[in-house]
């Protein structure tokens, strides 16, 4: 569950916002072409109805708008492949990822994806986080910054603390509002958020110091035990409501104490960021066509018009 909520913090790739209508007519074969690497508009049209038919839907956004913002996802996918392939990365899937396939098919309908779609969203933060390790390898981070840091988790509380609590992930606030209210009336947290279409629960230790979110740590530290948390925003799309199910008042941490894990934790946070804006000028001199039923290839600001 760590490792998920973590995951949070990592910038992926594949994300994106955009506007604008395409053509009409039946959609052609292919979509788009990635330095050579196609993308069905089958495909498409697919992963677009999917997310449509879903709760987590922008229901102000119009279907030509939604269907630039899929097709951008998908080829800023397939580019990632193929960086990836090009720096000797092994784009194999981790057998955890097929994990994911296992929640309850309601999790995905709720969520606008399909089983493979998560999937394939997880390979791509892997994906991007080691590219960033072997792109980026050597991260410095300055003292200044590191006190800044340990300051600023420091004043979460008096004194440092360990946190055992239940997690769940949504795409969106609604449903994760919906649990508290459920929880407080008796429901038990993993069958509540289960029900709400979760895309993962579990249960986790936090401390002032965890590689998570700013928004959690801000949270959980003033959270009182057996309370659920008002939704916590951790991503353009994705929430989370935590309970308090135990916690223990720790003698205060010292800077040195410390110093490794917000280290590891600050220069993972550079790292991602430069690769987020080395991926990013890349994307502008890639070899992508679009057709002209989707609408255009705008190379100079990396997205579809």
């Amino acid at each position: 569950m760590t490792r998920l909520l973590a995951r949070c913090v990592v910038p992926v790739v594949v994300a994106a916002t955009l506007t604008a209508g395409c053509s009409g007519g039946r959609p052609p074969r292919v979509a788009a072409v990635v330095e050579g690497i196609p993308i069905a508009s089958t495909e498409t049209q697919s992963l677009l109805h999917a997310y449509m038919h879903s709760p987590a839907a922008d229901k102000e956004a119009t279907s030509k708008t939604l269907v630039k913002f899929v097709l951008l996802y998908q080829i800023r996918l397939a580019y990632l492949h193929h960086l990836a392939e090009q720096a000797g990365i092994d784009p194999r899937p981790d057998p955890n990822d097929a994990l994911t396939t296992q929640l309850p098919l309601r999790a995905f309908q709720l969520a606008g994806l399909r089983p493979s779609d998560l999937t394939r969203s997880i390979e791509a933060g892997r994906l991007s986080k080691a590219m960033a390790e072997k792109l980026f390898p050597n991260v410095s981070v300055s003292d200044a910054d590191l006190r800044r840091e340990y300051d600023r988790r420091g004043a979460l509380n008096g004194s440092s603390w360990r946190i055992t609590a239940k997690v769940a992930e949504f795409t969106s606030a609604d449903p994760a509002r919906q649990l508290g209210s459920r929880v407080q009336r008796g429901e038990p947290f993993e069958q509540a958020a289960t029900e709400l279409g979760t895309l993962q629960a579990g249960t986790v230790d936090i401390t002032p110091v965890s590689p998570l979110p700013r928004p959690v740590l801000d949270a959980v530290g003033k959270l009182p035990l057996a309370e659920v948390s008002a939704p916590i925003q951790v991503s353009a799309n994705g929430w989370v409501s935590v309970l308090v199910e135990h916690r223990e008042e720790l003698p205060h941490l010292s800077f040195d104490q410390v110093r490794g894990e917000l280290t590891s934790y600050l220069a993972d946070q550079q790292r991602q960021a430069l690769f987020q804006e080395w991926f990013d000028k890349k994307l502008h001199s890639a070899r992508i066509s679009v057709s002209r039923h989707y609408g255009r290839w705008d190379v100079q600001e990396g997205t579809v018009r």
